[in-house]
């Protein structure tokens, strides 16, 4: 038994057939008789391709499909669409207008939606006003507006607060004229449509409590895995800290000095001056008292040796504390004091801890 399928369904002659293009019964199985379309499998196929949002007002034939941008491109090209066929699409949120007053088909036309002046086919955008011709090519969408609420939907107030954040253009009356025909207005519904493209996303006045649910869901995970990591991370900390396994400068009496200036205590401004003659080997020379000879070579004077826990601890225990002032404050001073970069070091240190610190607790 043959298993081939024929290319035009077998049908019996005296059985009717609803066309798949218009919605009449043709009582010929293999071509329409009112819209004249073919049933064969190819014949369905071409019609699907050429299938889109784009719908043609047709009093001889009011039950064709819409077709996409491409097919109405071609329909412009052969003159079977003018300036005064009325069509709808995603151009005009499916609602009735003129071709020449649609958005991205009259520029097909020669003219530009929003302030008429002349154009070419081609044109990316109008030069007198700016209005860019840019068809959606998805057959898909149909360029609907966002839903918003009436009357009646919800209490006044929402309606109100719903309509405030997301206004509307205001409606503009559209003049048309053709010939020596008289002035025709075009309702508000069919007015002239912005240049900018219509955005798919819903408005989000007011969300389903539906969606506000599942994102709450969908994020709880997220949140708690975040708050588990910084627990265990300040609970590591601790635990360093109390076992003497890090240190924290801030947390002690005094910042850890490094290399050679560990073991020499900075000297206070108020500090009484030693006695001359009983220099250490650790300490640079004083200046010599009144009347006493100085030394023979250049040496830095204890008056230029600032005790720098006077200067940066302040600012190391300010509220609020400035990660940045600090940092240049050290700066500055180890500019002019290059023989203490030890010491220095551990105050720049200090101050990046405890800068990672305040930026850890501030972890939610």
């Amino acid at each position: 038994m043959s298993t081939t399928r024929p290319a035009v369904p077998t049908v019996p002659a005296h059985q009717r057939v609803l066309c798949p293009y218009c919605g009449e019964v043709s009582a010929d199985p293999r071509r329409c008789d009112v819209c004249r379309g073919h049933f064969d499998p190819l014949s369905r196929q071409a019609s699907q391709n050429a299938m889109g949002p784009w719908f043609i007002r047709d009093d001889s034939n009011p039950w064709r499909p819409g077709c996409s941008i491409e097919t109405l491109r071609e329909l412009i090209r052969r003159g079977k669409v003018t300036r005064d066929t009325v069509i709808r699409g995603p151009g005009t949120k499916q609602f009735w207008n003129f071709a020449g007053r649609t958005p991205s088909v009259a520029n097909l036309l020669g003219l530009c939606h929003n302030c008429r002046a002349a154009v070419k086919p081609d044109d990316y955008s109008c030069k007198a006003c700016g209005a860019h011709f840019s068809p959606d090519p998805d057959r898909q969408h149909l360029g609907l507006a966002p839903v918003h609420l009436l009357p009646g939907d919800a209490s006044p107030e929402i309606v109100a607060a719903a309509s405030l954040e997301t206004p509307g253009p205001a409606p503009v009356p559209v003049a048309l004229t053709t010939g020596a025909k008289a002035e025709v207005m075009v309702p508000a519904a069919a007015a002239t449509l912005p240049a900018a493209t219509t955005s798919r996303t819903p408005s989000a006045a007011a969300p389903p409590p539906e969606a506000s649910e599942q994102a709450g869901r969908s994020l709880a995970p997220w949140l708690i895995g975040v708050t588990v990591a910084v627990l265990i991370g300040m609970g590591v900390v601790i635990a360093l800290v109390l076992t003497d396994r890090l240190s924290i400068p801030w947390l002690q009496d005094q910042p850890a000095a490094t290399g050679s200036e560990s073991s020499v205590p900075a000297p206070h401004a108020d500090s009484p001056a030693q006695q001359p003659g009983e220099p250490t080997p650790n300490e640079p020379p004083h200046a010599p008292a009144a009347g006493e000879p100085g030394p023979t070579s250049e040496v830095t004077p204890s008056v230029n040796r600032p005790d720098f826990e006077l200067i940066l601890q302040p600012l190391l225990d300010a509220d609020p504390f400035s990660e940045q002032t600090i940092l240049d404050k050290i700066e500055e001073l180890r500019r002019a004091h290059p023989e203490r970069k030890g010491e220095l070091d551990a105050w720049t240190e200090a101050a990046k801890t405890k800068a990672q610190r305040l930026r850890l607790r501030g972890i939610p």
